[in-house]
């Protein structure tokens, strides 16, 4: 019996507790590196990855090697150039986190990522700025006036109306979202990205 309790949970840890899939390996954290030879030093100007962490508050360290000898992993931070979309006539770079690979079902309910039918368990996996529970227990404290009352919902509307149809992203490419999901431009309106058009890896923020 002890045995087969053991085998049980190890499937279960395999397998994802409940349907869910779950990455303890990628961090919330920008850490401090020094540029090495052959990284670039990037600067960018949006809040696509306002979360815990804003990504725009400093220089930030990439390195455009780093895909040469490895492949890209879920939960890499990416810059990239955008490819051609109606939402934008110049050419743009950004950062955006890798949230599913090439040949993965993904779908978002609510703001919730799914891959291959299970739940995405991880900080990524959800709106950073706009965390649902988070709000849904915010609007219910006392003393707030009508201005906060009316952010809140509308914060929580931005969330719920947060839902992407399920596709399987096609070979070559990968699917890119902002951890701030409510100020992106990522996947979600442009599709799947070409992997062609990733410049490097994000390693981590200049340091000072």
């Amino acid at each position: 019996m002890k045995y087969l309790m053991i085998v049980f949970v190890c499937a279960a840890l395999l397998s994802g507790c409940k349907g869910e899939l779950i990455d303890s390996v990628t961090k919330n954290e920008l850490k401090a590196v020094k540029p090495q030879e052959g990284t670039i030093s990037v600067k960018i100007n949006d809040d696509y990855m306002l979360g815990n962490i804003d990504y725009s508050h400093s220089p930030l360290v990439v390195d455009p090697n780093a895909y040469s000898s490895n492949e890209i992993q879920r939960g890499d931070l990416v810059y990239f150039q955008y490819p051609p979309n109606r939402f934008q006539s110049a050419e743009k770079k950004s950062v955006l986190r890798v949230v599913a690979l090439s040949g993965e079902k993904i779908r978002m309910k609510k703001g919730q990522v799914y891959l291959d039918g299970q739940r995405l368990n991880t900080f990524y996996g959800k709106d950073l700025y706009n965390d649902l529970d988070r709000l849904q227990r915010e609007i219910k404290k006392k003393n707030l006036d009508d201005n906060e009352i009316e952010n809140i919902k509308n914060r929580i509307r931005i969330v719920e109306n947060d839902n992407v149809d399920e596709i399987t992203v096609p070979e070559n490419t990968i699917y890119l979202v902002g951890d701030n999901r409510a100020g992106a431009l990522d996947s979600r309106q442009i599709g799947p990205i070409p992997i062609s058009n990733v410049i490097g890896k994000v390693m981590g923020r200049l340091e000072e």
